[in-house]
């Protein structure tokens, strides 16, 4: 799953692409082509335990 920072005119890639809201994320999915699932939103850094 691949993390974008806005889906813009990816949600138009296939008929069939979905836009989901789950636990205040956005999520785009294809039942077709599973190859296209996004996440919306920044991706989180770890944080070192020291």
């Amino acid at each position: 799953m691949r993390v974008v920072s806005s889906f813009g005119n990816q949600k138009y890639r296939s008929r069939d692409c979905q836009v989901v809201k789950r636990h205040r994320r956005m999520y785009l999915r294809s039942k077709l082509r599973p190859r296209f699932k996004l996440r919306q939103g920044r991706a989180r850094m770890k944080k070192n335990k020291s």
